[in-house]
């Protein structure tokens, strides 16, 4: 039975061996809990140094006896220390449900949810490890607070333990790159110009919470539906009879309306700055209105951009690259990804490193669309210091090619380095192309690509669900952890190396 019908059919995480993996790597490295540990204990710190906050605020606002000074002592993250309290989440359940999450997308998804609740080999796992099932909440509160710098260092445990059983070398390396979906819809100007002045009005509706006058009502809403029929308008002529002509009477329309509504938000704003210097709150609140009115200040600024380059776009046919466009409202990393022919993202281009038997020992998630060429020595160093092991073998494809690349990498005493196409024949010697090593890189050179549709279709690594390039990291880390230590289940099998069970 192949890889992936393994992975459907048998539900890899909610098995005994997978969760006994899990055990077995931690175990064989112990730091990981190590790490965890801390990133709990330093979520755990900024709490309470929240609270703290708020404490001293409300001391302060007491009367005072005549003479005494307020108290303003600073609260330093780095000076708190956790005391007894409620039963806080224990690293190790925080290593397990993270590698869970990679596996099914998410504790709240669907399957998450289900799985949390239902899986009587998880349950009993965790009983045997003295451990109680915990909420969803607590568990993604606290999986959450994991930082990329621990998700790394599990991946560098779980190539080590892979060296360890020899189920791989990393002699043998190919690279490759995919685009991926972001959690965000398609950009178009005029969409984007009428969703930035929706959130912009409905965020200046949630100022009474902080105790400061909403924004009026008198022209906004009025605008604002003008906007979206208007943006309806432009969106279905695409394509038809004259489409252009009747385009650019619509654009016409909304640029004029966008222009007065954002010159009423700028006087809005004003309004608003003056009423945030006065109030008066605790300082968390104070802190999450700040950050409120900067979104809207970012906004408006953003409205103001995408009005001036839409307006040339369509007046005086300049174009702009996409990367300096605003691509998505939610999540400003996601960049116009297109790959050849292919069909085209918002999203990332994901770069990863397979070796011979399938391990991911390397990934990167660059900003907006960076070329091949320019990742594949950090690929490459990546997995070198993972492994501390200079490949004999580099196998890419011809976007990754360039002089600088092979030469580099051939001074690192990697014997065979070989781009595929015709970029790579033109800079590598003849000799060295027609020769027998280099014909069997290039074959192996398609593992990659079947390894790379693997974790897109049954890890969903194609698409993601969480936005901005930490979180998306922090994504797309976890399924390349869960995605391996199925791998290693594979190979094993294979290999007719059973586990080690733990009791």
């Amino acid at each position: 039975m192949v890889f992936w019908k393994i992975c459907v059919l048998e539900g890899y995480f909610a098995t005994l061996p997978y969760c006994k993996l899990m055990d077995d790597v931690v175990r064989a490295n112990p730091s990981i809990l190590t790490l965890i540990e801390k990133d709990l204990e330093l979520h755990g710190k900024l709490k309470k140094q929240s609270r703290l906050r708020d404490k001293q605020w409300k001391e302060n606002k007491k009367d005072r006896l005549p003479g005494t000074n307020p108290i303003n002592t600073p609260i330093k993250v780095a000076t708190l220390s956790l005391k007894e309290g409620r039963p806080r989440m224990t690293s190790y359940t925080a290593y397990i449900f993270l590698i869970g999450r990679g596996y099914y997308g998410g504790i709240k998804s669907s399957d998450g949810a289900v799985f949390t609740r239902e899986s009587k080999t998880l349950h009993i796992f965790l009983a045997n490890q003295g451990i109680k099932m915990p909420s969803a909440n607590c568990v993604y509160d606290n999986i959450n607070a994991i930082s990329n710098k621990t998700r790394d260092y599990i991946l560098d445990a779980q190539v080590n333990y892979i060296m360890e059983k020899q189920w791989d070398d990393f002699k043998t390396l190919t690279a490759d790159s995919t685009a991926i979906s972001g959690n965000v819809s398609w950009p178009k100007d005029s969409t984007i110009i009428w969703q930035l002045s929706v959130r912009i009005f409905k965020s200046g509706k949630t100022l009474y919470l902080y105790g400061i006058r909403n924004m009026g009502n008198r022209y906004f809403k009025r605008l604002l539906k003008e906007m979206k029929s208007l943006s309806n308008k432009i969106n279905m002529e695409s394509g038809k009879t004259h489409s252009i002509k009747k385009r650019r009477k619509y654009y016409r329309k909304l640029l004029s309306t966008s222009k007065e509504i954002n010159q009423l938000f700028e006087k809005e704003l004003t309004v608003i700055n003056q009423s945030v210097e006065r109030v008066i709150l605790k300082p968390t609140k104070k802190d999450t209105l700040d950050r409120l009115v900067l979104m809207i200040e970012t906004d408006i600024a953003a409205l103001k951009r995408v009005e001036q380059y839409c307006r040339n776009r369509i007046f005086n046919e300049e174009t702009l690259p996409a990367k300096d466009k605003i691509m998505s409202i939610s999540d400003k990393d996601a960049a116009y990804i297109q790959k050849g022919n292919r069909e085209a993202y918002i999203g990332y281009k994901p770069q990863l490193v397979r070796s011979k038997n399938g391990f991911i020992s390397s990934i990167i998630i660059p900003n907006g669309n960076q070329s091949d060429s320019s990742q594949l020595l950090p690929l490459i160093n990546q997995t070198i210091s993972r492994t501390s092991v200079i490949p004999d073998e580099v196998s890419v494809d011809d976007g990754y090619t360039s002089k600088d690349n092979r030469n580099t990498l051939l001074r690192k005493n990697i014997k065979v380095v070989s781009f595929s196409g015709a970029k790579g024949k033109k800079i590598t010697p003849e000799d060295e192309w027609e020769s027998l090593e280099y014909q069997v890189a290039r074959n192996n050179r398609s593992a990659v690509e079947s390894m790379m549709y693997l974790i897109k279709h049954k890890f969903d690594f194609g698409r993601v669900l969480r936005r901005g390039i930490n979180n998306v990291t922090a994504e797309l880390l976890e399924k390349v952890l869960a995605y391996n230590l199925c791998r290693i289940i594979q190979v094993s099998t294979k290999q007719k190396v059973p586990l080690k069970l733990v009791a």
